[in-house]
């Protein structure tokens, strides 16, 4: 290969990637294995004579605020994260099917106008998660924030009235996971209930939690009498207090995706073959 062609992909500038959901946005270069950075989706709100909020930008109604916060929130991840000039990188934006007019107008008025990308680049998410497996027909299970959606694809087109969603993304985990917490302490007490808040219980759910396999999960009738018995587990709760939980919390959380027993009683193996009916 000439020295050149050797010059030229060295300088090639790769786009940037940005994923921003409800909860986590990631961000980071095409044809890189990973994000640079995955970080909250979320702003410090600030208000006179008031303690300082967190508040979700996906959360913000007004339209000059929510360009405002874009904006501040892309500084941070060009200029911190991924040390780079916006004005000399092409943009790729992977976003979701169900994302609102409002958001993607105001996140391209913020791109164009106040940091002037070379150009945009917008991409389904579901279809970003099949191209990396090379395949064209596809059932995609997708499980964010809020909702579960099980969107089917064949030969690269989205059958969008075969769609199905339900609440039963990680709020929903979170909650059953409170719950067995709260019931499954090994020193109960009153007040743990309120003292474990939102980022208490995330960070149970990444570090702890796990799906059982289905040959263990038919048996959770009786799951103190299950071999192998998972240990006690500790959490830190504030300070230097810690609360110990049973160790079978741990696979018993994610069943809420799977033996859901809310209102309509609708799960996600439910929803897959409800798609499949449907398709």
């Amino acid at each position: 290969m000439p020295l050149y062609e050797g010059i030229g992909l060295i300088n090639e500038k790769f786009p940037v990637v940005l994923e921003i959901g409800s909860a986590l946005t990631k961000a980071g270069f095409a044809g890189e294995n990973s994000p640079r950075c995955i970080l909250p989706s979320t702003r410090r709100k600030i208000i006179k004579y008031k303690p300082e909020e967190i508040e979700h930008l996906c959360d913000i109604k007004e339209e000059r605020d929510l360009y405002q916060a874009l904006v501040e929130f892309l500084h941070l991840i060009y200029f911190r994260h991924l040390l780079v000039t916006p004005k000399d990188r092409k943009v790729v934006i992977i976003e979701s099917i169900f994302t609102p007019t409002r958001w993607r107008t105001v996140l391209a008025k913020v791109l164009y106008l106040h940091y002037e990308v070379l150009n945009v680049l917008w991409i389904p998410s579901h279809l970003s998660a099949v191209c990396g497996t090379g395949a064209d027909t596809a059932l995609v299970v997708d499980i964010g924030k809020e909702e579960a959606h099980v969107i089917p694809l064949f030969n690269g087109v989205t059958f969008l009235n075969s769609i199905s969603s339900h609440a039963l993304g990680a709020t929903a985990f979170d909650t059953n996971l409170k719950e067995l917490l709260v019931k499954h302490v090994m020193k109960p007490s009153e007040s743990l209930s309120s003292r474990l808040n939102s980022n208490i219980v995330e960070n149970i759910r990444v570090r702890n939690c796990f799906v059982a396999p289905i040959a263990r999960a038919e048996n959770f009738e009786k799951i103190q009498d299950l071999e192998p018995k998972l240990s006690p587990f500790q959490v830190k709760i504030s300070g230097d207090e810690f609360q110990e939980f049973q160790g079978f919390v741990r696979e018993l959380a994610a069943e809420v995706w799977f033996q859901n027993e809310d209102l309509d009683g609708i799960s996600i193996p439910m929803m897959i073959l409800d798609v499949l009916s449907k398709v």
